[in-house]
Formats: C-alpha cells, structure tokens, sequence
C-alpha cells in the first residue's frame, strides 16, 4: 500500500466527516444526515479496504467509531427534530473524529 495513496483515501474520509459536521441542524432533513452518512461510508470502506497499512489499534478504533456512528443514524425517526439529534449524535461524531484523527497522525498524513 502506498502511503500517498492511503494518506489520500483519509482526506477523502476527513472531508466526508468534514460535511457531515457542517450540516446545520436548523435547516438540514433527517436526509441530508443520511446522504452525507452515505458518503461517510463510502469512504469508510476505502479508508477499510487499505486496512492492512495501518495499525491494528487504530483500525480497531476507527472501525468501533464508525459502527456507533452508523448505529445511531439509522436509528434517527424519520420525523427527528435535529438541532436535538446532532446533540445526541455529537458524542459518536467526536469518537469517529478522534479515531480518525488518530490515523491521520500514525500514518504521517500531517498535511491534513
């Protein structure tokens, strides 16, 4: 695995985070929440897909962040008021940032 390469597929999941953190409660749909988690996904699975580049910790964690997070968006109500579900959600999103933080700075990706 090129480290150039997986330093790339993480920015591609930073960004992703990225988007899901800058949806505005006030005005985003329970669907905004789901197409930018789609994404967060799709580049979850290539951040994977290179897992053997990095750190069984780190992958252990990332992998444990991404599940949670994924769990408590599918389990959003269709009807959520969410200025209250991204307060509910936050603790799982910081868990996804930290653990991807965390391979951003082993792998040496500093330019993120």
């Amino acid at each position: 695995m090129d480290a150039a390469l997986l330093c790339d597929d993480i920015a591609v999941l930073d960004e992703s985070i990225q988007a899901f953190e800058d949806l505005v409660p006030a005005t985003a749909s329970v669907e905004d929440y789901r197409e930018a988690w789609d994404t967060i996904e799709d580049a979850y699975q290539v951040v994977v897909a290179d897992r053997e580049a990095l750190a069984e910790q780190s992958a252990n964690s990332l992998a444990d962040a991404h599940d949670d997070l994924s769990t408590a968006v599918a389990e959003l109500p269709d009807d959520a008021n969410m200025v209250d579900a991204v307060a509910d959600l936050q603790p799982e999103i910081d868990a996804l940032r930290t653990a991807h933080d965390s391979v951003t700075i082993e792998n040496e990706c500093i330019e993120l």
